[in-house]
């Protein structure tokens, strides 16, 4: 077998070098996609789990503070919609979670029903079944 000249062996690491940054760039893709895919269904559970237990419990001191976190935390008027019904309020009138009052200010008078004013209803929209 002929020994390659200086310049032919470093031709082929070269080649080399730019075939393993191709599959270095590939399997970096791979892990990206897997990761978003993780995160993904970890927030898809979490989220499933959230809104069974606002579905059971939607007069507990947790709902209130879940409900008070949405009606803060979702702003896009698309997004809100997919909850509220309703685009989100200037932040101005944004309150703490689990202000109940305050979350009910929000909700249009049709909606402003239960023992805890607001989360009767949020729940509901939630999947959750009129209690009472």
């Amino acid at each position: 077998m002929a020994r390659l000249n200086s310049a032919d062996e470093l031709e082929a690491l070269r080649r080399q070098q730019i075939e393993l940054a191709k599959r270095i760039k590939e399997v970096e893709v791979k892990t990206r996609q897997k990761e978003k895919a993780d995160n993904e269904r970890r927030e898809q559970l979490a989220g499933r789990a959230v809104l069974a237990y606002l579905a059971t419990n939607p007069h507990s001191d947790i709902a209130k503070a879940i409900v008070g976190i949405l009606e803060t935390g979702i702003v896009k008027p698309a997004d809100r919609a997919l909850f509220f019904g309703a685009p989100a309020k200037p932040a101005a009138t944004a309150t703490r979670p689990g202000n109940g009052e305050a979350i009910a200010d929000r909700l249009p008078p049709s909606e402003r029903t239960g023992a805890v004013v607001g989360v009767h209803s949020d729940a509901e929209r939630f999947g959750g079944q009129p209690s009472e």
